[in-house]
């Protein structure tokens, strides 16, 4: 995708710590990937209450999958029994998605453990993206600025728009009206 005129993936260096602050950067605002939260996540904020529109949290889906998927099924006007929810639970589950790794190969530049192939021909490493599943992991990748620098976005942007914006991009949780 880079060769044909476009920056994804990222370019990797040889430090960790270089390409912490090189994706932070494209992130935060003002940087090229921007849009892939901020702008994605206040894009959607004004329609979470449309009919034919679902936003969902991943914080929810940890607290509770099983509602998540009811309320998804629900969302699409399937009527699931309670096997088949079961079923579909078990599936959307870090359990069933550990033992079925080959199936979730993905690019994450800044994942440095786990199982992992060098894309030597891109410049970036493939690694598993079925992890521990738990929130918050990716903070482990940034320094206290870099989070700081996240969280004066989170209340520059988000908090511009609400203080319920702000809570929900930071800890989902119901969605107000």
């Amino acid at each position: 995708f880079r060769n044909w005129g476009g920056a994804s993936p990222p370019a990797m260096s040889a430090s960790h710590e270089e390409d912490a602050e090189a994706r932070i950067t494209e992130l935060l605002p003002g940087g090229m990937f921007e849009f892939i939260v901020f702008d994605y996540v206040k894009g959607w904020w004004s329609h979470r209450n449309d009919p034919n529109v679902l936003l969902l949290h991943y914080a929810d889906l940890k607290r509770d999958l099983k509602g998540s998927v009811r309320k998804i099924a629900k969302f699409l006007d399937i009527d699931l029994s309670s096997k088949q929810l079961n079923a579909v639970t078990e599936r959307c589950g870090i359990d069933h998605m550990r033992r079925n790794k080959h199936k979730f190969r993905y690019s994450l530049p800044l994942n440095d453990n786990g199982d992992r192939l060098w894309d030597r021909e891109n410049g970036f490493i493939i690694h598993n993206i079925v992890n521990t599943g738990d929130l918050g992991r990716g903070q482990q990748s940034f320094t206290e600025d870099q989070k700081e620098r996240w969280r004066e976005a989170e209340e520059s942007i988000f908090g511009s728009v609400s203080p319920e914006l702000l809570r929900w991009a930071r800890e989902g949780g119901p969605l107000p009206p």
